[in-house]
């Protein structure tokens, strides 16, 4: 069996225990992986293994643990604690990043991030609202949620901060789609089990697939009105539902991963 490793990293958030998993190769970067919401940081880690010996990455498992990072400061970055960015949780991704980084000796090696589910509502906060981190690629697997291109919605669903879109939130739209995004989607994934359904979350559709699909037509549409760039892409895992194991190993997840 692959070997696991369970380490600690320090940050201004706090500890956090990590799974690793080094592959037998050399490296071409690392793939940071975000759990959902049952926590199980060693299961995706363990999960990502195939993909890991296929690119040549190591994987690294943060566990956001619940009673330090509730919903709110997970699943939604702490985006709803105001408009000081001090309160978000959105950063600790780029301090693991550099931790992680630094352990390797490697502090410009590349990084892709993972999140499903939970961690997928994550890391679209992150990419909306973290944009000075480099990521090769954002994988944002079957959250309930996103961050949609609307200056008119308030955060943590859409970028409006003060009461009335205006050209600071379009400016900040416009930096999230050049963002190297995909939206990876189980074909499957179209049940109701542990979907979020307040009324901000109904409005970007009926469930997860109809959600990543909405999201992205919508981003698309804000690019071509606004004349702005759009890095993002849509990919389907065909025969899929809501399973960061089965994402992460299905075949398309290379695709997700970009070139």
């Amino acid at each position: 069996m692959p070997s696991i490793e369970q380490t600690q990293a320090r940050t201004s958030y706090g500890n956090f225990d990590v799974f690793t998993y080094t592959p037998p190769t050399d490296l071409n970067g690392i793939l940071m992986v975000f759990h959902g919401n049952g926590r199980d940081a060693e299961g995706y880690c363990a999960s990502a293994i195939d993909l890991a010996e296929e690119r040549g990455l190591q994987v690294v498992a943060p566990l956001f643990d619940e009673d330090r990072f509730p919903s709110a400061r997970y699943h939604r970055g702490g985006l709803e604690y105001g408009s000081d960015p001090s309160d978000w949780t959105v950063g600790a991704a780029a301090e693991l990043a550099r931790v992680f980084a630094e352990r390797l000796d490697r502090t410009h090696i590349p990084i892709w991030m993972f999140g499903h589910s939970a961690g997928g509502q994550f890391l679209s906060r992150v990419a909306a609202f973290a944009p000075d981190l480099t990521v090769e690629r954002y994988i944002i697997a079957n959250p309930s949620t996103y961050v949609i291109a609307d200056d008119r919605e308030d955060m943590p669903y859409g970028f409006e901060v003060r009461g009335e879109g205006g050209t600071e939130e379009r400016d900040r739209i416009r930096q999230y789609l050049r963002m190297p995004i995909t939206i990876y989607l189980g074909t499957d994934d179209i049940g109701s089990k542990d979907l979020a359904m307040s009324s901000a979350a109904q409005r970007q559709g009926d469930n997860r697939l109809d959600r990543a699909v909405r999201t992205y037509e919508a981003a698309r549409q804000f690019a071509r009105q606004y004349g702005c760039e759009f890095a993002w892409r849509l990919v389907f895992a065909r025969d899929v539902g809501h399973t960061g194991g089965g994402m992460l190993r299905a075949p398309e997840a290379t695709m997700a991963l970009g070139a």
